[in-house]
């Protein structure tokens, strides 16, 4: 998984952990959906009933690759 995340970010990476690993795998996903190469927007789902987002930052995006 480091190399194919090294390899989608263009640097270097080396996570020493989980969170380091979540943190860059995050930042490929701002990325790509920042640059419009991932445009599905997990947010933009439909909820189901009794279903909602919390959003207490306003607006977020959740950016998944099609």
């Amino acid at each position: 998984m480091d190399e194919a995340l090294t390899r989608s970010l263009g640097i270097k990476a080396a996570p020493a952990n989980e969170h380091e690993w979540d943190a860059a795998l995050s930042a490929l996903a701002a990325l790509e959906g920042f640059s419009g190469r991932w445009t599905h927007d997990l947010h933009c789902l439909a909820t189901r009933d009794g279903e909602r987002l919390l959003t207490p930052c306003g607006t977020t995006h959740y950016w998944w690759p099609e």
